[in-house]
């Protein structure tokens, strides 16, 4: 969700909510330049970005460990690899969770610390509660913190409470309408509860404060394929996989899409293309599942998806989010994975 989310032209980078808070005192002048620097690198929205900030944020911590706000910035920048970095969430998160924890430790009053530690207990242990109420604090201390109000989105869209999420949404879109993220976040509970039209519409707003932006083509490309309109969803996902070739979960779904609107050798090439890279570099097995099962493969697609689970893929996190499976949705190996990762009633 927000890998690549930038909120339009000269805005703050993402997670820059908590940019100016929690600094110490009197902030080593070294340490400080190495945060701005690492600000900076992290606003690129990209892979070499974010490994860029994430050693300005480590030379601030080195230069000054009571930089809390350098602690959550470490961990808001290791989070971004979870939407379609090249490593797997193991390789990332535990140093993410550390961060993130130490953050809140030397300075409770961090809204950024938080909310990373929130989405990493949504997005990776589905320790739902816990993760709630670390959001919830996240909101208590910056009310306008988008991204800790698009995960808490989930946890509403999760729970089936649909009008809620869109209503959540909404407001934030209203206080800030030049907000990439916020209209993004609208228009996935505006689909989540069935109004595809309505989230197509947000997910265009979202391209006219930023046209340079890939997510929203993503998103109006999944929302055309809970529509069945399969050539036109191929063409906004191929629009986004061109701006975005390194991140391949834009290009899984793409070959799901390829797939549904009935251009099987082209789905196959990409899905060759997928298990190629996942040779040298960490390839979601959700999305694989997704593409075998758009083929028609369900054994595949159920071997796939249990991988998912082991590598506890970001997409159990994000209901509403994904495409439909369609072959593998009614065998009980399916629903036996998918109910592991509910919040219990």
């Amino acid at each position: 969700f927000l890998y690549g989310a930038r909120r339009g032209p000269g805005a703050p980078p993402v997670g820059a909510e908590s940019a100016s808070q929690s600094q110490p005192p009197q902030v080593n002048p070294r340490a400080y330049d190495a945060y701005q620097k690492g600000l900076s690198a992290q606003g690129q929205g990209t892979v070499a970005g974010f490994r860029t900030a994430m050693a300005y944020f480590e030379e601030a911590i080195a230069q000054q460990p009571e930089f809390a706000a350098a602690h959550a910035q470490l961990a808001n920048t290791e989070l971004q690899f979870l939407y379609g970095g090249p490593l797997p969430p193991r390789a990332f998160i535990p140093k993410a969770e550390t961060a993130a924890r130490r953050a809140v430790q030397l300075d409770e009053t961090q809204p950024l610390g938080h909310r990373v530690l929130g989405t990493i207990l949504h997005t990776y242990y589905w320790r739902w509660d816990e993760g709630d109420r670390e959001l919830q604090r996240a909101l208590d201390l910056d009310p306008n913190a988008v991204d800790a109000l698009s995960q808490r989105t989930f946890g509403l869209i999760r729970q089936g409470r649909f009008e809620e999420a869109i209503a959540q949404t909404e407001r934030l879109r209203q206080r800030d309408p030049h907000n990439v993220a916020a209209a993004i976040n609208l228009g996935s509970a505006l689909r989540a509860a069935g109004h595809h039209d309505a989230a197509i519409a947000e997910y265009q707003r979202a391209l006219e404060i930023d046209p340079d932006n890939p997510r929203p083509h993503l998103q109006i490309g999944i929302t055309l394929g809970f529509m069945n309109k399969w050539p036109e969803a191929v063409h906004e996902l191929e629009t986004a996989v061109k701006a975005r070739p390194d991140n391949l979960r834009f290009l899984a779904y793409l070959g799901y899409a390829t797939a549904r609107a009935g251009h099987v050798a082209e789905a196959r090439r990409i899905l060759a293309t997928l298990e190629t890279r996942a040779s040298h570099q960490y390839v979601s097995s959700f999305g694989i599942a997704l593409l075998h099962d758009a083929l028609g493969e369900k054994e595949l697609a159920i071997a796939a998806l249990q991988r998912a689970y082991d590598e506890h893929a970001i997409e159990f996190a994000q209901p509403g989010q994904y495409p439909d499976f369609q072959t593998a949705m009614h065998d009980p190996r399916y629903e036996a994975v998918m109910r592991r990762v509910r919040r219990p009633d």
